[in-house]
């Protein structure tokens, strides 16, 4: 449809309103959609759920958001909550705020600073996380960056690039988390961790598999394959290594 004939939907307060082709959705209140949007904006600043897909060039969630279907959007910010049923597809992701994904979760560039769940496979051409990640099947993408400063969990890792740290800060980070919280681990837990150049810490795997393997401080690691380097942090347990 045109961009001239498109219509705005602004939400103030409480109310509903039937899924459509809009120019600018926006809900500053509590709103409820009803089917599926096709929009160049989806603005979220209170609470809203949409029974239906998104199709979008924004999603910027600052409140809390319910999609019980996917998302496609070229840009997504996640600021405050989101809960989406399905996939989310975008172009580039900026999640500092907590998402849970029913599907799977896929892009070319996504920078996690909060905290996301994702039931099945998340694959983008680099992913940089400096928060919480549960992904239930593969973590996929050309370039790796996992700053540890939560819990972070892949059944399968793979990528070209892989390096996951632990800074200063996230450990104090993870210390007063200890003081306030029942016991947390600012860690890597991943069956399998697969690619060309690795360097790991505080990671435990079955295995890792690299032409490159670098196993840093505080890894227990159950076999290491690698056909070119491997070394390995005094304070790390390697229970087997093979040259491939």
């Amino acid at each position: 449809m045109a961009e001239a004939l498109r219509q705005r939907l602004v939400l103030a307060g409480s109310g509903s309103a039937s899924g459509g082709v809009y120019q600018e959705v926006k809900i500053t209140g509590e709103g409820q959609v009803i089917g599926n949007l096709d929009c160049t904006d989806f603005k979220i600043y209170g609470t809203s759920r949409v029974d239906g897909n998104i199709q979008s060039r924004s999603f910027k969630i600052f409140g809390t958001s319910v999609v019980v279907g996917n998302v496609d959007s070229d840009q997504a910010y996640i600021y405050g909550t989101s809960d989406i049923g399905g996939d989310l597809s975008v172009k580039r992701l900026k999640l500092y705020g907590s998402s849970d994904i029913g599907g799977s979760l896929t892009g070319d560039q996504l920078q996690i600073g909060g905290e996301v769940t994702v039931l099945k496979d998340c694959e983008a051409e680099s992913f940089a996380a400096k928060g919480a990640f549960t992904i239930g099947g593969l973590l996929n993408a050309g370039t790796v960056h996992i700053q540890l400063f939560g819990p972070c969990s892949a059944r399968e890792i793979g990528g070209e690039t892989i390096k996951v740290t632990r800074s200063g800060l996230a450990y104090s980070f993870h210390k007063l988390l200890h003081s306030l919280a029942p016991r947390t681990e600012n860690s890597l837990t991943a069956d399998t961790i697969e690619g060309d150049n690795i360097y790991l810490e505080y990671t435990k795997a079955r295995v890792v598999r690299g032409s490159s393997v670098h196993i840093g401080p505080g890894c227990e690691i159950e076999c290491v394959e690698y056909k070119e380097h491997f070394e390995q942090a005094k304070n790390s347990v390697v229970h087997r290594s093979d040259r491939l």
